[in-house]
């Protein structure tokens, strides 16, 4: 790997590790050359701060730089048979529970590398699919714009400008992840990459739980479970996954009539990657949204926010969500939502949805799907 760049990392955690008196051990096992005792330090540390009901600020410095000494210690570790799968996992924790932090830019390049290096070995066969092909029709609704193929970014903001939601049919038919990320054996090559992986009917349901889960058992359970790798940015994990996705234009648009609040700099893409029957429940979001579906099919039931004072919304930090169940409703707990429209659309390989800002949503999976959500 690029040995300036880890000189470089090592010098800056072990300069700024000296502020933290709690951080001396890691300081001086890695000085000492003890790297499979400092592994195995920092290993315990994380899976003990990731075990609290609660963290406080020196326990969100200490699992920083427990994967930052991991790190350093896996990749010195001269006896390890499997030094960079080790350091991977740290580096893969540090991405997914720090947040964007000090070290980074160093995570994240770090991945890049490690990943040039795992072997590419795919068929693309039907018996390797994530799923089977299923029958696709247009909804008939004229409340929804169902466009085919390519389109200007003029026509675009037109369209977007209405402020109602509308479907692109083969947008990203000829992105490379349409066909190269359906395939199980494709993915098989991050078997022991990290990820958070939500389990439950929902994110409302009192027994949701989420985890931090390789791959491979994720990939053993897609067929069985409605195990979801939700709003997780898994290209930031993963770099290289950004060669089989085109840039999405639509996404530097100017959109008339957004609301305030509602534009980002950047825009954020996330995956959403899971088994059949994995459910999002009524919400809305803030920001515009083109949801690209890659693999897989998914629905969606849409609802414009004017009769947002009849979807009983939650309290608290769920204040973007309904308490309904838009699916099987219940008309006496919540009977302004009886005459409520909505609009339906499913979503197949290479479709994309622009959804505006503010606008409510249930999204359910018709099978195992990989999507990924634009905001911006």
């Amino acid at each position: 790997m690029g040995d300036k760049v880890l000189k470089e990392f090592e010098e800056k955690v072990l300069e700024t590790a000296k502020k933290f008196d709690f951080l001396c051990r890691f300081r001086e096992l890695f000085e000492a050359g003890k790297h499979s005792e400092l592994t195995k330090a920092c290993k315990e540390t994380i899976d003990g701060i990731l075990n609290l009901a609660e963290t406080n600020d020196e326990n969100s410095i200490l699992l920083l730089y427990s994967c930052c000494f991991g790190i350093m210690s896996s990749i010195n570790d001269k006896l390890s048979v499997d030094a960079e799968t080790k350091a991977l996992e740290f580096i893969d924790i540090g991405l997914i529970m720090c947040g964007n932090h000090l070290f980074s830019h160093y995570f994240e390049t770090f991945a890049g590398l490690f990943c040039s290096n795992l072997p590419h070995n795919h068929s693309d066969t039907t018996s390797d699919y994530i799923c089977k092909e299923l029958p696709l029709k247009d909804e008939l609704n004229s409340n929804l714009k169902v466009l085919n193929g390519v389109m200007s970014i003029k026509k675009f903001e037109e369209l977007a400008a209405l402020g109602k939601p509308f479907v692109i049919r083969n947008l990203a038919s000829d992105w490379p992840c349409v066909k190269k990320w359906r395939c199980i054996s494709f993915w098989q090559r991050y078997n022991n990459r990290i990820v958070p992986v939500e389990k439950g009917s929902d994110y409302t349901d009192p027994s949701w739980s989420m985890s931090l889960t390789k791959i491979e058992t994720f990939l053993e359970d897609i067929q069985t479970t409605n195990n979801y790798i939700a709003q997780h940015n898994l290209l930031k994990q993963i770099p290289e996954l950004a060669k089989d996705l085109e840039q999405l234009e639509f996404c530097f648009a100017s959109v008339p009539n957004s609301p305030e609040g509602s534009h980002l700099e950047e825009p954020m893409m996330n995956v959403w990657f899971g088994g059949s029957n994995t459910i999002s429940p009524l919400h809305y979001d803030n920001y515009n949204n083109i949801l690209v579906q890659a693999v897989g099919y998914k629905f969606l039931r849409l609802i414009d926010p004017e009769f947002s004072s009849s979807l009983y919304p939650m309290d608290g930090e769920l204040y973007n969500t309904s308490q309904i169940n838009v699916m099987h409703p219940n008309y006496e707990k919540y009977p302004k939502f009886n005459n409520v429209p909505f609009i339906d659309v499913t979503l197949g390989p290479g479709d994309a949805l622009y959804i505006p800002p503010l606008w409510w949503h249930y999204v359910q999976s018709l099978s195992p799907s990989i999507s990924l959500s634009h905001w911006f």
